[in-house]
């Protein structure tokens, strides 16, 4: 009986061996997802673009190539409890009404900018990932598309924004 009694028993401690130690991975687990999920710094960087505001956004279709320039209006909010930005941007582009939106949003993971964008001259979304640059108090970006005119896919552009003043 006291060997039946002992094969029962060391199984069963174990068990509770296991679910103490497996408690203790959930609480680190957990402690790790709130620490990927809590908006820092980047996020508040994110946030000083909410808001109605006027914009001129130039572009180079060649690096030789003289500026393409738009202008309109943005509006931006902060959703998901301050870890995302949506942007609607409306105005002129190449001579043509111009609707746009981008959400960007800070993957503390992989310590970098991710965003996607769409709007109304395509049918495509851009995807891009960045970093903050102090030196210039801009997010600069890199992005990937389809070039319709050469067919070429997944071609490259940069992008840089910045906030010339609070107003």
């Amino acid at each position: 009986v006291l060997a039946v009694a002992l094969l029962v028993a060391a199984p069963a401690a174990a068990q509770e061996a296991e679910a103490a130690a497996g408690h203790d991975d959930e609480a680190a687990m957990m402690e790790k997802w709130a620490e990927y999920a809590t908006p820092g710094e980047a996020h508040e960087r994110l946030a000083r673009l909410e808001g109605d505001w006027d914009y001129t956004m130039k572009w180079w279709m060649a690096p030789d190539a003289e500026p393409e320039e738009s202008t309109g209006t943005l509006s931006a909010s902060m959703i998901m409890d301050g870890r995302y930005l949506v942007e609607k941007w409306e105005g002129t582009a190449m001579g043509q009404p111009f609707k746009g939106q981008g959400i960007t949003g800070y993957d503390n993971f992989n310590q970098e900018y991710v965003g996607t964008w769409i709007d109304n001259m395509s049918t495509g979304i851009m995807t891009s990932t960045g970093k903050y640059d102090p030196e210039q108090d801009a997010l600069v970006t890199t992005g990937t598309y389809d070039d319709i005119m050469t067919g070429e896919k997944d071609k490259t552009m940069r992008g840089v924004q910045k906030i010339l003043d609070d107003n």
